[in-house]
């Protein structure tokens, strides 16, 4: 198994601790048997499960929301058809429709936007929300967070020798 970064392995949660919600987690996520996959995915959602916290998103769409980012990290093409590809495949995980993924993610973002800490949003999100609407759409969201989920725990697939 491939040596984590240690920017990886200082989120508050252990290593140990995500091993031991690998069981739970291989039902959501659609897992290669190759082990290290199986971290990576583990650490990613570790991770976006933090960074979701630090917005002030804690309600109902929390879930779907963390599973939809860990599915965008996995594989950025997902975020091209939110409604045909990546709404589907969280909503298969999580037994549910693809309108109800939709629709918790939406209220999700609405609710930090409302709810949460504003200095957090605005460091993440800055000055690339339109104003009319003063909250991103569901792909915005998905994009900035998925993009800083991604920077956070870059886990090299093939280390350079």
């Amino acid at each position: 198994m491939e040596i984590l970064p240690e920017h990886c392995l200082s989120c508050v949660h252990r290593l140990d601790v995500y091993m031991a919600l690998l069981n739970t987690l291989e039902q959501f996520f659609d897992l290669t048997p190759d082990e290290d996959d199986r971290v990576d995915a583990l650490v990613i959602h570790g991770i976006a499960v933090e960074l979701l916290k630090e917005c002030g998103i804690v309600n109902q769409g929390y879930n779907l929301l963390a599973s939809a980012l860990t599915y965008a990290v996995l594989d950025q093409t997902l975020l091209q058809n939110l409604k045909g590809r990546l709404y589907p495949k969280v909503a298969t995980a999580h037994h549910t429709t693809s309108t109800r993924v939709e629709r918790n993610i939406r209220t999700s973002i609405e609710g930090a936007w409302t709810r949460g800490d504003a200095s957090v949003l605005s460091k993440y999100f800055g000055n690339t929300i339109l104003s009319a609407k003063g909250k991103p759409t569901n792909l915005q969201f998905l994009l900035v967070m998925s993009d800083i989920v991604h920077k956070r725990c870059i886990i090299p697939r093939h280390p350079v020798k």
